[in-house]
């Protein structure tokens, strides 16, 4: 099982359509399950979060941080790197900017390949949009120890297992609910991050095995 940038890139190729909620369903706690688009929020905000793929130890593979204690409402949490929109920046440049200042990182030669579909988190009132992009090869991390309390980083092969695709429950507001996650690196990956990554494992998981 492995599969080269150029496979990768045909997957990802701008116009072809994406999955989106559909992808995103399996790996959907309970509690957001029946809720409409927006939830009649109107002020919703905009974030970026980037996958950054490079090749490493026979892989495709890409960061996911550990949030600090003091990160708000995600405090704790496994997430993309990423953040708010600026003022006067797109939101591609939000996600570089976010993923450099979080991981200290250098994208010199980077390549974004695809923006996945929007996901409303409504937690903490963003709309977030996700950035898929390939660096050649494995850059060297600084954490910004304020942000990011660690980082790991799974391959896609560990992605898309079968056996990444867990199940636990959780209570919110007297009821029991499915909350199912990726069991990546050691770590439970769940919520938005989750989602976000099932609609990228539904994109390349076909090509994956092909020739």
């Amino acid at each position: 099982m492995s599969m080269s940038i150029k496979k990768l890139a045909a997957c990802l190729e701008p116009g072809l359509p994406l999955p989106g909620q559909e992808a995103r369903e399996a790996l959907m706690p309970g509690y957001r399950r029946g809720q409409p688009q927006s939830a009649g929020r109107m002020n919703w905000r905009k974030a970026a979060v980037l996958i950054l793929l490079y090749e490493f130890d026979g892989d495709l593979h890409f960061p996911l941080i550990l949030r600090t204690q003091g990160y708000g409402v995600h405090a704790g949490q496994v997430g993309l790197p990423g953040g708010a929109l600026e003022a006067g920046e797109s939101l591609a440049a939000c996600a570089l900017r976010e993923c450099r200042e979080e991981l200290g990182v250098s994208l010199d030669g980077l390549r974004i390949l695809r923006e996945l579909s929007p996901l409303e988190v409504a937690p903490s009132g963003f709309i977030v949009h996700p950035f898929v992009a390939h660096i050649g090869e494995r850059p060297f991390f600084t954490p910004e120890p304020a942000e990011v309390a660690g980082f790991f980083e799974p391959g896609l092969r560990e992605l898309l297992a079968p056996e990444a695709i867990r199940q636990d429950s959780a209570v919110l507001d007297g009821e029991t609910w499915r909350v199912p996650y990726f069991a990546l690196g050691g770590q439970r990956v769940w919520g938005a991050t989750a989602m976000i990554l099932a609609e990228l494992k539904a994109l390349v998981a076909d090509a994956y095995d092909s020739p």
